[in-house]
């Protein structure tokens, strides 16, 4: 997991970030996948000579993305597949030679095959396994899932925020510990706001008020030894990047609960 820290705070209005507060977290599965997506970013490939795609490796991940796969069958019709559950059943469409020809006009389509003959994709799968997805994508190219294990920030976003490594820990019957993936909601819940309940709208539903911008802070300026790094370079405009592969901090020592 990793964590974007504000280093700083521009007003005591409990609304904005204050300094220490949890901007943003990664999981090491949204890391993953958003490497894939920026990696098979369809732009990034070409089109054959009726203008359709034609890559194997991007079709592949192209599947392994998406919920819906459609494979012509007919002058208006389609075999429309469920990725996730396998179903498949024929879907009719009222111009389909018109729907594909606006699909063919973005430069971001996802049609392969040929003029007549076309294969399609739409909607994004749920619950994506990026061990699975990056597994398909050493397969079918050079790529390799240890080269992106960061969220890419830029230098700029450095110099004003403090990006920080954490980890879950498992313990092992011999009374070790070791370093284990933390899973979404671990991470996610990490930069929930503080809310509260300010009665309920004419349909009884909550009224939910935020009162503080984050719930979870890490004091960095108490664990600059952890971090490797001192609290004037932090605050200061210059780059300073806390993560790291070995000996991460566990989340529970860095994450203090503000309320």
């Amino acid at each position: 997991m990793e964590a974007v820290i504000c280093t700083r705070s521009v007003s005591s209005d409990p609304l904005t970030y204050q300094d220490g507060d949890i901007v943003d977290t990664f999981s090491l599965s949204r890391i993953r996948i958003a490497a894939a997506q920026s990696l098979f970013d369809p732009k990034l490939f070409g089109f054959n000579a009726s203008g359709l795609r034609d890559d194997s490796a991007l079709m592949q991940v192209v599947d392994a993305f998406s919920a819906f796969k459609f494979e012509r069958a007919g002058s208006n019709s389609a075999l429309m597949t469920d990725l996730t559950t396998g179903v498949q059943e024929l879907a009719e469409f009222e111009h389909l030679d018109e729907y594909i020809k606006r699909r063919l006009a973005s430069q971001s389509h996802l049609v392969w095959g040929t003029q007549g003959s076309e294969v399609w994709y739409t909607k994004r799968r749920d619950n994506i396994d990026h061990v699975a997805l990056w597994d398909l994508i050493e397969q079918v190219s050079y790529h390799i899932r240890e080269d992106h294990t960061q969220w890419p920030l830029s230098e700029i976003e450095k110099a004003f925020f403090l990006p920080v490594s954490m980890t879950g820990k498992a313990y092992q019957p011999d009374g070790t510990t070791e370093d284990v993936e933390l899973s979404d909601p671990t991470v996610f819940e990490r930069k929930e706001s503080v809310t509260t309940i300010d009665g309920f709208d004419p349909d009884g539903e909550p009224i939910v008020v935020q009162t503080q911008k984050r719930k979870w802070q890490v004091p960095y300026w108490d664990f600059t030894e952890t971090l490797g790094t001192d609290v004037d370079l932090i605050r200061s405009t210059k780059v300073a990047d806390a993560r790291v592969d070995d000996d991460i901090p566990h989340i529970d020592a860095l994450c203090v609960e503000k309320v």
